[in-house]
């Protein structure tokens, strides 16, 4: 039998920095998630475009948010964090529920 290896890829990264602090935070672009967050997001959608289903994607949003940039969703408003994950998707080039 024969065995393929495959390399594990440093993930490109979206970076941002939040208007008046120095700080720059890393997420990887979307592609390169881990793929157990588009298992919950599609577990969560899934063909229900409703307002309760968007809240909780919005929610693994949140967690994926914890996981790699600590502290931020405890000083960002949802119309803010909504905001950097319009640009994260745009940097991207995909969506979050592709």
């Amino acid at each position: 039998m024969d065995v393929v290896q495959i390399n594990k890829q440093d993930a490109p990264m979206f970076c941002f920095r939040v208007q008046g602090s120095r700080k720059v935070y890393k997420l990887p672009l979307l592609g390169y998630l881990p793929a157990k967050y588009f298992r919950q997001i599609k577990a969560v959608i899934g063909s229900d475009a409703t307002d309760a289903a968007a809240l909780e994607a919005a929610d693994v949003v949140l967690d994926i948010f914890d996981a790699y940039c600590p502290g931020l969703t405890d000083t960002m408003s949802l119309a803010e964090m909504s905001a950097i994950s319009s640009e994260w998707q745009k940097a991207s080039g995909i969506g979050l529920g592709e």
